[in-house]
């Protein structure tokens, strides 16, 4: 019998595994349901709505059984949750232009408010009595606003408003009530309220600027219309900006063109319009957006600068100095930054310019101003690169530079990044050591300088220093405390450490902190999966699309996942996504390609699995992974010339020793060696399927692949049976395959290779054996390969059931699609006539079988000259045997 375990109460002491019906309980029930339903609120707030959702799944269906008043009540806040959670999925597919989806939302947020506003009504007597009044009136009110029943919504937030404890949704949907009623004073003063408790919610700030706006139309005084309307520009402004913070980006859009119908001179939204434009790649669009404004005050200095500042990007560097000269900014200190973006224009060699432009904004802004520390680094690396002769020292050069030029307290730009990438170069040997002092030399004059940071430690956990990487890691966490990369570092040394549970803690931080840095998000993913954490990097990627759904990286990690599940439909639908989402130089793109081929062709749709593997071979990666699932799929579907053509082509790319493999590293030498080998072997595969190839031109590959891959058995084999079937290379033939038998017997070998070599050696009975034992198992190669091998096996034998297995096989392999069937009767058929004219069987017992698979390759639509040359092999086989008197 289990003794309770003891819990203090304001009553006493009463046991908490006491009969559930007892008070203590009953109220730690409520609570534990009240608290999940609290942080569904929570995580709603941070925008994780995914998390969200599923924390109500697990408590709404316990609500639904319970009919205490107060549970109805929770039961109606969290549906009322699950509305607005709808509805922000609703918004999300409509910025992404899915009206399917965006419709099935909107069907099930309306069905989530109904329901809500409901159960609310139902029990609307007891809500004044609950502790939580002021949340459950608030979820009313917003289920009532949603179903567009505006008064009752009004009564219900003002009771929300009236308890004093009014969450700040509440007053935002308070403020969203009055405007639809046309109360627009009152709705400004609830939103005001809202934003003193959640200052910088978009939302509230977005409600706020289009109430201003609506008020400022509809006034008829000029003066209190004009200050309305400067505050409603202003709060979009602001509220793009909070857009901005919560990854937001369309709608920061939507609200800086607001502003803009206000007043499209206004230098604040032009300009945070222009510059996010920009960010995102737009730069075309930035540009009518700035020649809209330059067509209306051609003198326009803010659109003149931002026009400049484009134009320097696109490398245009005289028109872009020709728009900031334009610009009279006279004594303005807020055109000054034109001063500072001309210095950082003019070309490197003129720096007397440069140095002129920037005292004349210092006159204006300070010394202190961080725009014009900015300038002035900039232009010190400038003089710095123009003076580094030697790269040895240029680093370090450059940064005394900087601290000369503007103090210990400057910014550095990101042009110094560059320059300490450059350091890649002394990775090897001593070279090495010069990289480390340099960049702690570095590290020491600007400590906050992140990028050599990063280096430095990166240098130090690849020499195992540990102790040193670990104090740096914490020293730069210290002053930058969310930098994503410290938290990637952190966690590679956790895993070198051992320490698994804390490196995918700090995973995960990186992930969450920079959640735009797919590095980070593919780091974390990747260690769940190393972990065996599966379902949790599943549920990782999913919340990832939940926030974006055409997440490149997230699409292709969940296909894996999904893949290495064997959930292979599902797998294909997402990696489908995958591809159409990324760019065409993104380097993913093969591995997307790859793994959806692989996918397709597990679900046996080998069509579409060659056109995907083809465009992956086309712009393969540098190792030739395309190119290797690409082989391998031709030879399934007996496209043997086209395999063995990709094969020759990945082995003189890889010759080449590409950068990946130009390191003197063992692993990579290895690496190189080892798929250098499989495409030799695949190229002499491919060449015996298609049976054209003499046996000395069939050997030469598998001679290549051996020489890499001594080892390999698959290799051993191939090259064996090739030997075994030359006269003068017998014996050597029959010693590689010997060796594997060997290998047999303390398990080095897969088991369907064992058969193939008892076979070989004309040991039928162990052959039969271990095919059997090979399709037991499941484990090895294709089930109908391996009917047709236990088939050949049991006709050598003399078996009277070898006819039985041989339709067997045939049944078998008439469920595949015809591509794939090609592939696999041409591969039985050609080792049925090898065995004839090897001896391992006779002719005339294997005629009825040979006539089988003629007329199933026929059937299959098999090319007919490779058909012709398959008989005539047959024929050569069987004529064989009757001039050498048989077997």
């Amino acid at each position: 019998m289990t003794s309770p375990t003891w819990l203090p109460t304001a009553h006493g002491i009463v046991p908490a595994n006491a009969d559930l019906a007892g008070p203590l309980q009953e109220e730690e029930h409520f609570a534990a349901l009240q608290r999940e339903v609290e942080d569904a609120h929570g995580e709603y707030r941070l925008r994780r709505l995914d998390e969200a959702a599923r924390l109500l799944d697990e408590a709404l269906p316990t609500l639904e059984r319970l009919t205490a008043q107060r549970y109805k009540l929770l039961q109606a806040s969290a549906l009322s949750l699950r509305g607005r959670i709808h509805w922000r999925q609703a918004e999300k597919w409509q910025e992404l232009n899915d009206g399917i989806k965006r419709d099935a939302e909107r069907a099930r947020q309306a069905e989530a408010f109904r329901k809500s506003a409901k159960i609310f009504r139902e029990h609307e007597s007891a809500i004044s009595e609950q502790p939580s009044a002021s949340r459950f009136y608030t979820d009313y009110g917003i289920a009532l606003y949603r179903t567009d029943n505006y008064e009752e919504a009004l009564r219900r937030l003002q009771f929300a408003r009236d308890t004093g404890a009014t969450p700040a949704d509440g007053f935002g949907y308070l403020g969203l009530t009055y405007r639809s009623l046309g109360k627009y004073r009152e709705a400004i003063d609830a939103l005001e309220k809202g934003l003193q408790l959640a200052p910088g919610d978009k939302v509230l700030q977005s409600s706020l600027a289009e109430t201003l706006d609506d008020l400022a139309k509809k006034s008829e005084i000029d003066n209190e219309r004009a200050a309305l309307s400067n505050r409603a520009l202003r709060t979009y402004c602001l509220a793009a900006v909070a857009c901005g913070k919560d990854d937001d980006l369309v709608s920061a859009r939507k609200w800086l063109r607001a502003a803009l119908l206000i007043n499209g001179e206004d230098p604040q939204a032009l300009s945070m319009l222009t510059l996010l434009l920009r960010s995102q790649g737009n730069e075309a669009e930035a540009a009518s957006l700035l020649e809209q404004t330059l067509a209306i005050s051609p003198r326009n200095p803010w659109a003149l600068g931002l026009r400049g500042m484009l134009l320097r990007d696109q490398g245009r560097t005289d028109e872009a100095i020709s728009e900031f000269r334009k610009v009279e900014v006279h004594h303005s200190r807020e055109l000054a930054w034109v001063w500072l973006e001309h210095a950082k224009t003019v070309p490197r060699a003129d720096a007397a310019t440069a140095t002129r432009l920037i005292q004349k904004a210092e006159r204006l802004l300070g010394e202190n101003d961080p725009q014009v520390r900015q300038a002035k680094a900039f232009v010190a690396l400038q003089k710095a690169l123009a003076g580094a002769t030697d790269w040895g020292h240029s680093l370090v050069r450059a940064v005394r530079w900087v601290a000369a030029a503007v103090g210990e307290s400057s910014v550095l730009p990101q042009k110094l990044a560059e320059i300490v990438g450059s350091f890649e170069n002394f990775r090897e040997g001593a070279e090495a050591e010069k990289e480390i002092a340099a960049l702690s030399e570095a590290v020491q004059l600007r400590p906050d300088h992140i990028d050599a940071r990063v280096r430095l430690i990166q240098l130090l956990l690849e020499r195992k220093e540990y102790a040193k990487a670990e104090t740096d890691i914490a020293e730069g966490l210290e002053l930058v405390p969310d930098s994503a990369r410290l938290f990637l570092l952190k966690a590679d040394l956790f895993e070198r450490q051992g320490r698994t549970a804390d490196a995918i803690r700090h995973y995960r931080m990186a992930s969450r902190g920079a959640p735009n840095d797919e590095a980070a998000f593919v780091a974390m993913i990747d260690a769940l999966t190393r972990a065996g954490r599966v379902e949790e990097a599943l549920r990782e990627a999913e919340h990832t699309l939940s926030r974006e759904p055409n997440h490149g990286a997230a699409l292709f990690e969940k296909g894996k996942l999904l893949l290495a599940a064997d959930k292979s439909e599902a797998a294909a639908d997402c990696l489908r996504h995958a591809e159409t989402t990324l760019h065409a130089a993104d380097p993913r793109l093969v591995d997307v390609r790859t793994s959806l081929g692989e996918a397709l062709r597990r679900l046996d749709l080998y069509e579409e699995a060659k056109e995907v593997l083809g465009r992956a071979a086309q712009a393969d990666s540098e190792t030739c992974s395309g190119r290797a699932h690409y082989v391998n799929l031709l030879i399934d579907i007996a496209e043997y010339e086209g395999a063995a053509r990709i094969a020759l082509q990945a082995i003189d790319l890889l010759k080449i020793a590409p950068p990946r493999f130009a390191s003197p590293d063992a692993a990579r030498a290895q690496e190189r060696a080892s798929r250098l080998a499989w495409f030799h072997s695949a190229r002499g595969w491919a060449l015996h399927c298609g049976g054209e190839a003499t046996e000395a031109e069939i050997e030469e590959p598998y001679r290549a692949a051996i020489e890499m891959a001594p080892d390999d058995p698959w290799i051993k084999k191939g090259l064996g049976g090739v030997l075994l079937r030359t006269k003068e290379k017998q014996e050597e033939g029959r010693r590689l395959i010997s060796e594997l038998v060997s290998a047999t017997a303390v398990n080095k070998i897969p088991v369907s290779l064992a058969g193939w070599c008892h076979y070989l050696l004309r040991d039928y009975e162990a052959a039969e054996h271990w095919l059997r034992a090979a399709l037991a198992s499941k484990i090895d190669d294709n089930n109908s390969t391996l009917q047709f091998d236990l088939g050949l096996v049991l006709l050598a034998a003399g078996r009277p059931d070898a006819i039985e297995q041989f339709k067997r096989a045939l049944q078998l392999a008439s469920d595949r699609p015809t591509a794939r069937r090609r592939g696999l009767l041409n591969v039985a058929l050609l080792d049925l006539i090898i065995s004839i004219r090897d001896g391992h069987i006779r002719a005339s017992s294997a005629n009825a079988v040979c006539e089988d698979l003629f007329q199933a390759l026929a059937a299959a639509g098999f090319r007919s000259d490779m058909l012709i040359r398959l008989q005539s092999k047959a024929m050569a086989a069987a004529h064989g045997q009757e001039t050498s008197g048989g077997t």
